[in-house]
């Protein structure tokens, strides 16, 4: 299980693909056991997925990364 989380300037995924790459970690992603938070911050492990990102590379160009997925252990970028 996974938290989907759009970017403020997102209107959501802009097509079929991008909905599946979406969904995928949304559907597939095993539920992590609890944890206790440290010092209250967070509430424990989850998986967070950020979809639809544009990182300026450079004056004029844009590098689109179709879904951001956030996990305890790792940050995995999906393009």
């Amino acid at each position: 299980m996974a938290r989907i989380i759009l970017p403020p300037y997102s209107k959501g995924p802009e097509n079929e693909g991008e909905q599946r790459v979406i969904q995928f970690p949304e559907e597939n992603l095993p539920p992590l056991p609890p944890m206790q938070p440290l010092d209250n911050f967070g509430k424990g492990p989850e998986y967070i997925v950020i979809p639809n990102i544009d990182i300026p590379a450079s004056a004029h160009r844009f590098l689109e990364i179709d879904a951001i997925v956030i996990a305890p252990h790792a940050v995995y970028t999906i393009t």
